[in-house]
């Protein structure tokens, strides 16, 4: 099993859990159901819940795969601070518009670092076992 990885997938799904309950609040308060309905911050509150969907769970999978192949903990660990920082540093900066731009960059470059290492790692893995 992907213990390291476990790890920061449940530490994913929590942070994931606590944008979801935020945007759900933030509906509730504002009376939209579906999309924003020019509500700014519900707006941004989808987004910050909405990227960690799309790029989290292929980070995560990319880690286990890794980690699967006998892939240094440390460097997993390393991945998965790095998925984790890059979340919060993103959902920073995007909580409150373009106020804390550097934020949102930072966290994404996190994210982006640890999609291309993912890659790089499993293809270096799989032209080893070649």
């Amino acid at each position: 099993m992907a213990h390291v990885t476990a790890l920061y997938a449940a530490l994913f799904a929590l942070l994931f859990l606590f944008y979801s309950v935020q945007v759900v609040r933030q509906r509730k308060s504002a009376r939209v159901s579906v999309g924003h309905n020019g509500n700014g911050r519900l707006e941004r509150l989808a987004r910050i819940h909405g990227n960690a969907a799309e790029y989290g769970p292929l980070i995560l999978l990319l880690m286990a795969l890794a980690e699967l192949q006998s892939t240094s903990i440390y460097l997993i660990h390393a991945m998965g601070i790095a998925l984790i920082a890059g979340r919060l540093l993103h959902a920073h900066g995007m909580a409150e518009g373009d106020r804390n731009l550097p934020f949102r960059v930072a966290g994404m470059l996190l994210t982006l670092l640890c999609l291309f290492a993912g890659a790089v790692i499993l293809l270096l893995g799989v032209l080893r076992g070649l």
